[in-house]
């Protein structure tokens, strides 16, 4: 026992972003659902309106932001994970390009967020490639967001005048720039915040394990 609790520590330690640093990582994670409520009919065969989806994101608070004017945009770095599932049917991208858009009090007239994920034809369906997935939330009150960092807490779906979710496919036997998609309204969004704990926190608990395993050892 105390030699695995001792090899497990660099694990943990690798997992821990700022291992050294003293850096603290904030992840969020995201979980959603709703229905369908627009097929296109090259998809029907697969889908209907009313099926069920759903799924759940996990992002970085700490990502850097690209601000254009009002418009502010995190890339790559921010998803760590999506994956979403469509009448029973999994999807999970392999984090090849995701984005995430904050806008707060856009034109003072409204907020924005939209999260992005592109599957950039990693699977197939139907015959088509998968171009990306999105979720998107507009409020016309502009209340629901803070400020342009990637939000920690929102208000209930039912307060947004826009909750979409999206599916996007390209037909490459035709025209790549043919993009067929599926839509639908969220019924739920939640975020739930999950603070990644600090290096010298996964230290004692590695050596808290190692105390474990020498007391059983001796008794």
């Amino acid at each position: 026992m105390k030699r695995l609790a001792v090899a497990a520590l660099p694990a943990l330690a690798g997992f821990v972003p700022g291992w050294g640093s003293g850096a603290e990582a904030t992840l969020v994670m995201g979980s959603f659902e709703g229905r369908l409520d627009q097929v296109d009919a090259r998809l029907a065969s697969d889908f209907a309106m009313g099926d069920h989806f759903s799924g759940h994101f996990i992002y970085d608070t700490d990502a850097l932001p690209n601000r254009v004017g009002q418009i502010t945009t995190y890339r790559q770095d921010i998803i760590r994970s999506f994956e979403f599932t469509i009448n029973g049917r999994d999807f999970q991208n392999p984090v090849l390009n995701n984005s995430m858009r904050v806008l707060d009090d856009l034109n003072g007239s409204q907020d924005q967020l939209r999260i992005k994920s592109s599957f950039a034809g990693a699977e197939t369906l139907a015959g088509f490639l998968l171009d990306f997935v999105s979720i998107g939330l507009l409020d016309f009150d502009h209340q629901a967001l803070a400020d342009d960092l990637p939000p920690q807490s929102l208000p209930a779906v039912e307060d947004f005048e826009g909750r979409d979710f999206q599916l996007h496919v390209v037909n490459p036997a035709n025209d790549p720039f043919d993009r067929i998609h599926l839509s639908g309204e969220l019924d739920r969004l939640n975020l739930e915040v999950v603070l990644v704990p600090e290096p010298p926190l996964v230290l004692l608990l590695g050596l808290g394990l190692i105390a474990i395993g020498w007391r059983r050892r001796r008794s």
